[in-house]
């Protein structure tokens, strides 16, 4: 059974200069509403931190297959802006203990 999930995902561009992470963040946006296989997708940004926080609502049968189509589609997303994933591959996931369900209304 799949089940519609919000997911908020934030990563960080250390040392980047910040003119090139803007140009990263409005590009990423532009190809985020774009992007296949979620729902509603949306991107927030601190250019102070460098820090963007993607959101969307993805249609899967788990956590993990919700995990896995989230980061597919933020690397994704981040490699047509021009932005990096170096180690990406060696990322440890950690779901918080405090993690919610909840249940989307469908119309």
């Amino acid at each position: 059974m799949t089940n519609r999930q919000y997911v908020e995902l934030t990563v960080q561009a250390e040392g980047m200069p910040q003119d090139v992470f803007e140009g990263i963040v409005d590009r990423a946006a532009d190809h985020l509403v774009n992007a296949r296989g979620v729902i509603d997708p949306d991107l927030g940004a601190d250019s102070s931190t460098r820090e963007i926080t993607f959101c969307m609502t993805v249609e899967a049968s788990g956590v993990d297959a919700t995990t896995n189509r989230a980061l597919a589609v933020v690397r994704s997303v981040l490699h047509a802006a021009g932005g990096e994933t170096h180690g990406w591959d060696s990322l440890k996931i950690t779901i918080p203990a405090q993690s919610e369900t909840k249940q989307l209304l469908t119309l």
